[in-house]
């Protein structure tokens, strides 16, 4: 029997598509502070730095037929839209906003905002885009929105400021758990004792709220140290309502939404060698890279399937992994010529969030099916 080789697959797989907003002014967050007593933003979008929004566009597929990343550059049909109604339709934000169509640039798609927004409005800006899969002649839709928001801080106000630079959580990069600073001013006051103080966080899905409690075992919170800490290994996408209490009565509240960005990854195969002639099955293992860095445990976050393609059977499930034993017999590698022959590849996709089971591993976290957690 001659040689069997591995050979590179020559049709298109479907693109895994990602869309989430990212600010890219930390100095001028979606969230500003207004003090009605004298007239004063901070900060001050139309007079300083404006907010700039970035769509964060990204595709991906595994059979190297399409570019990973970011896909900016590439979307046509922009368009943002102010509570459901097309910008620039809108009286009220004419000379407001400026929007990023730039050809071949990465922040093409990106809103920066010049319009200060009143306390009692709270406007949700959503962006919609369109790129073309030139492999395929069909148009990929990209959307994804977020929430502009204002703090009242006239002098018998109360209210509430999170620090947060990133309001995107990337598990390959990013720690698990984040630490968020807390500050309660009273009018323009930086409130400095808070023994009288509490909060309560919430998690928002449509009109219905749920609170985290202290026994939650994913979520910490502490205003002793003027922080929220969140672990954020169960996010793909939360609104969070936090709910600020002095003496038992609540005197303000803020919003916020957090984003897991789903990574483009590469990999490639351990072993590339020809198939011997008297072998049955043969052992492979994908290593997956990240920024030019080698994951070490991709499975955590990854989906992974194996398949193979011979002349007679097309895409042949094999495993699920990072590692896997291809057989011959079942890939469809027979004793003729033209059965010679077998297309290994992969098709990946980024797992959701588990459940947590009941009961916790100290180092292997489970969920409610006995299966390890996606990622440490």
């Amino acid at each position: 029997m001659e040689t069997k080789k591995q050979r590179l697959r020559k049709d298109f797989k479907p693109l895994s598509t990602s869309c989430s907003i990212v600010c890219l002014t930390p100095n001028s967050p979606v969230t500003q502070t207004y003090n009605s007593d004298i007239d004063e933003w901070e900060p001050d979008r139309e007079f300083g730095t404006g907010t700039i929004l970035l769509p964060n566009c990204t595709v991906s597929v595994t059979d190297g037929t399409f570019r990973n990343g970011n896909v900016n550059d590439l979307l046509t049909n922009i368009i943002w839209r102010v509570n459901n109604v097309d910008i620039t339709t809108l009286p009220e934000w004419t000379g407001k906003f400026i929007i990023n169509t730039t050809d071949g640039s990465p922040n093409k798609g990106a809103i920066t905002i010049k319009k200060n927004i009143l306390p009692y409005e709270r406007p949700i800006l959503t962006f919609e885009g369109v790129m073309t899969d030139t492999r395929l002649g069909i148009n990929i839709p990209f959307s994804s929105e977020a929430i502009l928001e204002t703090h009242d801080k006239s002098a018998d106000q109360y209210s509430v400021k999170i620090e947060m630079d990133n309001l995107a959580y990337n598990p390959f990069t990013d720690p698990y758990a984040q630490t968020y600073p807390i500050t309660i001013f009273q009018g323009t006051d930086k409130v400095t004792d808070y023994t009288r103080y509490s909060f309560k966080l919430s998690t928002i899905s449509g009109l219905n709220t749920q609170d985290y409690t202290d026994d939650d075992i994913f979520v910490q919170k502490n205003l002793s140290g003027f922080c929220l800490i969140l672990d954020l290994r169960l996010t793909e996408k939360k609104d969070f309502l936090l709910e600020i209490f002095k003496d038992n009565k609540k005197v303000s509240f803020t919003q916020f939404s957090i984003t897991r960005i789903n990574p483009v990854v590469s990999y490639q195969f351990a072993s590339g060698a020809d198939m011997s002639a008297n072998a049955k099955q043969t052992y492979n293992r994908a290593i997956f890279s990240y920024m030019g860095n080698t994951l070490l445990n991709p499975e955590r976050v990854l989906d992974v399937s194996w398949y193979t393609d011979t002349e007679k059977k097309k895409k042949v499930w094999h495993n699920e992994g990072i590692s896997t034993l291809l057989n011959y017999e079942k890939a469809g590698v027979g004793n003729t010529e033209s059965d010679s022959w077998m297309d290994v590849y992969l098709e990946i996709s980024n797992k959701k969030a588990h459940k947590y089971a009941t009961s916790v591993d100290d180092k292997n976290y489970i969920d409610e099916n006995g299966n390890k957690y996606i990622f440490t």
